[in-house]
């Protein structure tokens, strides 16, 4: 039984995904490396990540067995959830199937929350991104951000693993 058994409507579901937005943005403000940028290079980098951010946040907060997401917390607490039906009630059945083996594929890999923070800054700092003023910072801190993923995976899963 999840926590979350009546269905949300579509507005509830889209304020949720508005607040993760907004914590997006916040945790990206924390950041030296974006806050240091123009608000134009900032605007342009959030908008064009958003979408390709909540995807990855998802993989670590779907629970295949309940078909929920539902945010980790660190005593077992109630805590907001959303149904895969609520979500799949705004998605077309092929974009929500996409999104469910996404999901799935990334959680065989058994993918951790350090891996998925640091795909999620990589991803924030795509320098491919049209318009931007200081493309060049933000390569620099893709690549460091990168450089920091192969740190940790040589360290978590030593210099052998090359299924990974």
């Amino acid at each position: 039984m999840t926590q979350n058994s009546t269905p949300r409507s579509g507005l509830q579901v889209i304020s949720m995904f508005t607040t993760g937005i907004r914590r997006w943005a916040a945790f990206a403000r924390s950041l030296t490396e974006f806050s240091s940028l123009c608000r134009q290079d900032q605007a342009t980098l959030l908008q064009a990540a958003v979408m390709q951010l909540s995807i990855l946040r998802a993989v670590a907060s779907f629970r295949m067995t309940d078909k929920e997401w539902r945010i980790n917390t660190p005593v077992d607490e109630f805590t907001p959830s959303l149904s895969l039906e609520d979500v799949q009630r705004l998605l077309s059945p092929q974009l929500a199937e996409m999104h469910l083996t996404f999901i799935s594929s990334m959680q065989k890999f058994k993918v951790d929350e350090p891996t998925i923070m640091l795909l999620s800054l990589i991803t924030l700092f795509t320098p491919e991104r049209a318009d931007l003023v200081a493309r060049e910072s933000i390569v620099k801190a893709q690549e460091q951000y990168i450089l920091l993923l192969e740190r940790y995976c040589y360290w978590k899963y030593g210099p052998d693993d090359k299924g990974r």
